[in-house]
């Protein structure tokens, strides 16, 4: 959509489950399509927009298989119309939850730090990640490390990017971004720094820690 002569903006609302993280999800699914085969759990620590994507993409499958979505205390009080769309898909749907920050990536206290061997992730990821490895009918849709995060908006982001401007006319260079789990914008960004060497890439960091500080892709 255009903001202004010249400035484009991508409407994420668009996506399937009003979130891009519906890219993701569908990368990391197709990614882990046959390990899936005999799982009756998918784990996925979210703040709100990974969940809901999942859930989404996710209607119709078996009754028998189960999301189990590990957040915040926080993120339900100030991200409840958020949360009440994922409680929308049903009862295969179930939550964790934690006390702490929004984000599932926000470090918060040194005792949880130590805890887990001083990792700066806050709880929901760990236990997510716990969960998986001691539960043999449980995968973990880990937005946080998965390659089929930035892989997804390699492949799709960055590409429509590109087309949509070039059908402009308009000149491609700058992109900016705000971060979460980095991978929307490391995946955007190498497809458009391919396009054009000299493009400036903008990472914004939103607020009170609400992104991942050690990304791993």
């Amino acid at each position: 959509m255009t903001l202004k002569d010249g400035v484009f903006g991508k409407a994420e609302y668009r996506n399937a489950g009003e979130s891009i993280k519906a890219r993701t999800w569908a990368a990391i699914e197709y990614l882990k399509r046959k390990e899936l085969e005999d799982k009756e759990e998918i784990l996925a620590a979210t703040s709100s927009n990974f969940g809901k994507a999942g859930a989404y993409l996710g209607r119709g499958t078996p009754e028998n298989k189960v999301y189990r979505f590990f957040k915040s205390e926080k993120a339900e009080e100030e991200l409840s119309d958020q949360v009440r769309k994922i409680r929308d898909y049903g009862d295969q749907v179930k939550f964790e939850k934690f006390p702490g920050s929004i984000c599932p990536a926000a470090a918060e206290d040194e005792e949880f730090k130590e805890e887990y061997g001083g990792v700066s992730r806050q709880k929901p990821i760990a236990v997510a990640r716990t969960w998986e490895g001691t539960d043999d009918k449980a995968v973990n849709f880990d937005q946080y490390r998965h390659i089929g995060n930035p892989l997804a908006n390699y492949l799709t982001t960055g590409e429509e990017i590109i087309q949509q401007i070039q059908d402009t006319g308009e000149d491609l260079n700058c992109f900016v971004c705000s971060l979460g789990t980095s991978g929307s914008f490391l995946g955007t960004a190498l497809r458009l720094r391919r396009f054009n060497e000299e493009i400036k890439l903008v990472a914004a960091i939103p607020k009170n820690d609400q992104h991942e500080e050690d990304n791993h892709y």
